[in-house]
């Protein structure tokens, strides 16, 4: 799960090709955003790798798509609460210091909405 090459394609298939730059739309990668039973089955893989919880901006992407995306649900989101830990778990302090404030308001926001909702 540390091959740079595997978790680009990864991250091309949960977010889309049109994300990336011309090289990976060029291979033909995943032109659409992936279905939400193809991101539920992504992201647990993406969790157990530390080098896709380096990769900024897309880890970032892939949260909050995780969490207030269009095609959601309880279980992709709870996914995505783990693949948060995983990237405070794992990525370089450069990383933390840069994403560390999104990544805190917006869970403070998902735990706003979830204790509304309930």
């Amino acid at each position: 799960w540390e091959d740079g090459k595997v978790v680009v394609l990864l991250y091309a298939m949960f977010l889309g090709a049109e994300k990336f730059p011309g090289k990976i739309k060029a291979m033909g990668y995943g032109v659409k955003a992936g279905s939400l039973r193809l991101k539920m089955k992504l992201l647990p893989i993406l969790t157990l790798s530390t080098y896709a919880s380096n990769l900024f901006p897309l880890n970032v992407q892939v949260v909050f798509g995780g969490l207030f995306g269009t095609d959601t649900n309880r279980q992709l989101s709870l996914s995505s609460v783990q693949f948060v830990h995983k990237i405070c778990d794992s990525a370089e302090d450069k990383v933390i210091k840069t994403i560390g404030g999104m990544l805190k308001q917006g869970l403070l926001k998902s735990v706003q909405s979830a204790a509304t909702s309930d």
